[in-house]
């Protein structure tokens, strides 16, 4: 539009010219040169004031984004912040109800233990106040049920056919033979276990070994006739070997014991 203009005007400079004649020729050039020096000026006037305005508004909108960014930068970090303090407190919380629950914990276990030790003490006293008699008559009764109890133990232990292996002792029952015996106790023949290389300074160990060899040797030898033979025999012939000593019987050393104990206390009409 400005070009248009511009022609627009150099034409009607030169036919004004070409209207007034040769001699103004010069006057309308220069005329039309300044003119057209004052338009070009103004369009670079125009063009550098708009490459102002949009530098501007560059300038504006990156500083709008930086703002922008800056902002969403600060809301993060707040929002990590309270998160980071929301986890604090919450673990705060938690460290302190479970010190709450073990202390309870400890209280309750210290009270039960202060009332067993109080119930314990109470049976202790209880215990002590007891009547003197009273504790003598459970004293004997304690005694009679031992000795029913150690007298089942000794059956049992006798009902048992334990083999031992104990000094020669041959069955002399006519109807015990030493073959029957040897039947029910079948003698096998074991290979003797391989001896081990016995380096220098261990003959101690050697001499160990020999001797365990020789005492399974014997014992093999001897299975059958020494402690093989039944319960019965075993003790037929150490009753016969042991001659016969009555001691006093459990009943008469709870009387012996109880009489000797009454006569060490004060009369009392309590004890009679």
């Amino acid at each position: 539009m400005r070009g248009n203009e511009l022609e627009a005007a150099v034409g009607a400079k030169i036919s004004t010219w070409c209207n007034y004649g040769d001699d103004h020729e010069e006057e309308y050039a220069r005329q039309m040169e300044e003119e057209m020096k004052r338009k070009a000026e103004a369009a670079r006037a125009e063009a550098e004031a708009e490459r102002k305005a949009a530098e501007q508004r560059q300038a504006q909108l990156k500083a709008q984004q930086e703002a922008a960014l800056k902002a969403a930068e600060e809301q993060a970090k707040k929002a990590q912040e309270e998160a980071l303090r929301k986890a604090q407190q919450a673990k705060a919380e938690a460290e302190a109800k479970a010190k709450a629950e073990q202390a309870k914990k400890d209280a309750e276990a210290k009270a039960r233990k202060e009332a067993e030790e109080k119930a314990k003490a109470a049976a202790q006293a209880k215990a002590r106040e007891a009547p003197l008699h009273g504790s003598i008559e459970q004293w004997i009764v304690n005694q009679f049920a031992r000795g029913g109890q150690l007298l089942l133990l000794q059956e049992e232990m006798l009902a048992q056919d334990v083999p031992r292996f104990v000094k020669g002792v041959q069955a002399q029952k006519p109807a015990l033979k030493l073959d029957d015996v040897r039947e029910k106790f079948i003698e096998k023949e074991e290979p003797a276990p391989e001896k081990q290389s016995v380096k220098v300074g261990l003959l101690a160990g050697a001499s160990r070994w020999e001797e365990e060899a020789a005492a399974r040797e014997q014992a093999a030898n001897q299975m059958g006739t020494d402690g093989s033979a039944p319960t019965a025999v075993r003790l037929q012939r150490v009753s016969e070997k042991r001659p016969e000593i009555r001691e006093p019987g459990l009943f008469e050393g709870i009387l012996f014991k109880t009489a000797a104990y009454r006569s060490a206390l004060p009369s009392s009409p309590s004890l009679c």
